[in-house]
């Protein structure tokens, strides 16, 4: 299985004539990533991975695209349980493709879930034609990792399934038929199969790079280790392979033994690194480094005795980008990379220079006060806006704003630039109309007129924020607190709230301290003028007698909060949750606290680990109404999830979780602790 940890790009290889025009483009498709990939043979790709919306039932998803990435064809299946995910993928012929990958089981009432392995054979459209799955009802502590899957010379096919430290081999022939198993005693990450019918297996073993041949029934020819990491491989024209390992390529005979060993990239939180040559015999290698606690990935071009050519970051919008999948080089000698990026799966074609990024589009905007979409000479920028352009094939490109200004880098193309909504106050804002714009290859600039924001309400809008680290016992501990006026007039007089939990006893504050009843505290923190900010902190000690890993909540308000943005279809519906639970029942209520009626069923859900659904239905509720959700208590954990009324200005949490540790009683907590409102914090 590609690791969940991992943060990388990748590129893939297929023997063919360099072109010297080959394109460059990007496109993002579906909510998911992509784990595996490779080129069909009308030049277009096959995608695998997961559907990344979290309440699907099918969940492995496969999608065909033409030669310039437009989707031919998507198909989603679930498996199992739950959770199911593809991870690799091999066409075997014309006619029929197999995809493997991964789902959750349970072990047992009571135990953790645990990961099996599923096999499917598709036709060529992507129709499931059979599925086989391996290890269905695991031993406790005992996960399948479906980790490569090849195509023999014979035309059978091989899966690499990870077990621990181990891998289980599995041979089928054409029609997922079992041949055989082998057992190898290290963790493998890929196979390439030779035209003798062998097979060379790469990974690691007791922490070395790993690198053994099997026979066509298995059985190991030889078996080498090299230095620390875990290794991928790549062919190479001399009949060759090159290793790569996190920071280190190293080139052996196809008999593992070493030519020579060299620096390579360094690659920050991966476990492997992908490895492909080119069809003029250069070496690329994926890499992530940390640039302000954020992964970006960069691609190292190194010459066929591993020496450094390049290496690039290729863009801004590489950064937290995502790839499980598997080395691969275009026909028309490019590079094709996928993965995931901005939360959708990703499909990237560029050339060998991979100058894929060679235009800017550069703008402002401002807040259009007399809404006519006209800048004039007293309309300022505000601060937290974004600014988004999206090409014909709805791939989208996002920078944030800067002193009213912003900037990207993009391929060729046409484009429509809007200034998004502002993450911490949109319902508060509306775009002018967007811009168009057409960006060469030769482009140097491509400069957009200014865009206005309009506002729905005009009126100061205080936001707040707090945190704090875990608490300990009979100490002092403090909150720290971020305040900002989102709104576009000065807020006077602004207060603060805290209702702090029971076995929390206030102590002091940087903010004056106004009334205290009981355990709800109200300070003055002045005034705040338009994109204004202010932090302070609030000093509690923790009582000696509460138990370990009690968990609880506190909670913040900002005033003055009385400035909604009222859009038309709220219906002055506000729902909120709370949960109570004995030893024998759990209890979740549904209230409506706001003025208006419901005037739509909304969806709760109840779900056993996070995972399993023990109760779903729909709730509609009058002003002042509520419902009760009750069930059993015999499970170590429970995740109550509600969904909002459309546009409500805020929510005190959607989502609360009950859990216990061994022999405890159950604890409360949000989950999700974004309320959705500038005005409270938890």
């Amino acid at each position: 299985m590609r690791s969940r940890s991992l943060f990388m790009l990748i590129f893939s290889a297929c023997m063919a004539t360099i072109s010297l025009q080959a394109q460059n483009w990007e496109r993002l498709y579906t909510p998911g990533t992509v784990a595996d990939f490779t080129q069909t043979p009308d030049g277009g790709f096959l995608l695998v991975g997961e559907y990344g919306i979290w309440e699907a039932g099918e969940k492995a998803e496969i999608t065909k695209t033409d030669a310039e990435g437009n989707v031919e064809w998507t198909h989603r299946y679930g498996v199992g349980d739950t959770l199911e995910e593809y991870t690799a993928v091999q066409i075997m012929n014309p006619d029929n493709i197999v995809a493997g990958g991964n789902y959750l089981v349970y072990y047992s009432a009571g135990h953790p879930e645990h990961t099996a392995v599923f096999l499917h054979k598709l036709d060529a459209q992507g129709n499931l034609v059979k599925e086989i799955t391996l290890n269905p009802t695991p031993t406790l502590g005992t996960n399948y990792y479906c980790a490569d899957i090849v195509r023999t010379a014979s035309g059978n096919v091989w899966v690499a399934v990870k077990v621990g430290a181990t891998t289980k081999l599995y041979a089928y022939n054409n029609d997922l038929e079992p041949l055989w198993s082998a057992d190898v005693s290290g963790q493998i990450n890929q196979m390439i199969a030779l035209p003798d019918g062998t097979v060379l297996l790469s990974g690691k073993q007791n922490s070395a790079m790993y690198l053994s041949k099997a026979d066509a029934t298995g059985s190991l020819l030889w078996e080498k280790t090299y230095e620390t990491g875990s290794a991928c491989m790549t062919l190479t024209k001399d009949n060759n392979l090159v290793l790569a390992s996190p920071g280190r390529i190293i080139k052996v005979s196809l008999t593992g033994d070493i030519i020579w060993s060299k620096n390579s990239l360094y690659q920050y939180g991966q476990y492997f690194a992908w490895i492909a040559e080119d069809q003029s015999g250069n070496l690329l290698v994926m890499g992530s480094y940390n640039a302000n606690f954020t992964l970006v990935f960069s691609l190292g071009k190194f010459d066929a005795d591993g020496n450094l050519i390049w290496k690039k970051t290729p863009h801004q919008s590489m950064q937290s980008a995502q790839s499980y999948a598997k080395p691969l080089i275009t026909a028309t000698g490019g590079y094709a990379l996928a993965g995931n990026r901005a939360g959708k799966s990703m499909l990237i074609v560029a050339d060998p220079a991979f100058d894929l990024y060679r235009s800017w589009i550069a703008g402002s905007m401002y807040h259009d006060l007399n809404d006519n979409c006209t800048r004039e000479a007293d309309e300022k920028p505000l601060k937290y806006f974004t600014a988004t352009a999206t090409d014909a094939y709805g791939t989208t490109w996002t920078e944030g704003v800067q002193n009213g200004r912003y900037a990207m880098q993009v391929p060729a193309g046409q484009y429509n630039i809007v200034i998004d909504k502002r993450s911490r106050d949109p319902q508060n804002w509306e775009s002018c109309p967007g811009q168009s714009a057409t960006v060469t290859a030769a482009t140097d600039t491509a400069h957009i007129a200014d865009i206005g924001v309009q506002s729905l309400s005009d009126c100061p809008r205080p936001m707040i924020r707090a945190g704090i680290a875990k608490v300990r016992q009979c100490h002092d501990n403090r909150y720290n607190l971020y305040f900002y006026n989102l709104g576009n007039q000065k807020a006077t007089d602004v207060k603060i709230e805290v209702e702090l939990p029971d076995f929390l006893t206030y102590i002091g504050s940087s903010l004056p301290l106004l009334a205290q009843d009981g355990q709800k505290l109200t300070f003055a923190a002045g005034d705040l003028d338009i994109d204004d900010a202010g932090t302070a902190t609030i000093d509690v000690f923790c009582a000696c007698d509460i138990p370990l890993e009690t968990a609880a909540c506190s909670i913040f308000r900002i005033t003055p909060d009385t400035c909604y943005a009222t859009l038309p279809d709220w219906d002055h519906s506000i729902v909120k949750i709370d949960a109570s639970f004995t030893p024998d029942q759990i209890s979740f209520t549904l209230e409506n606290v706001g003025s208006g009626n419901m005037q739509s069923a909304k969806n709760y859900m109840l779900r056993s680990y996070c995972v399993s659904v023990l109760e779903e239905g729909t709730f509609q509720l009058d002003a002042g109404a509520s419902q009760t959700i009750t069930r059993p208590n015999n499970a170590l954990a429970y995740l109550f999830e509600a969904e909002n009324t459309a546009n409500q200005p805020y929510i005190p949490g959607n989502a609360v979780s009950l859990w216990r540790c061994q022999t405890l009683a159950l604890q409360e907590a949000w989950w999700h602790t974004s309320t959705g409102s500038p005005f409270y914090d938890i």
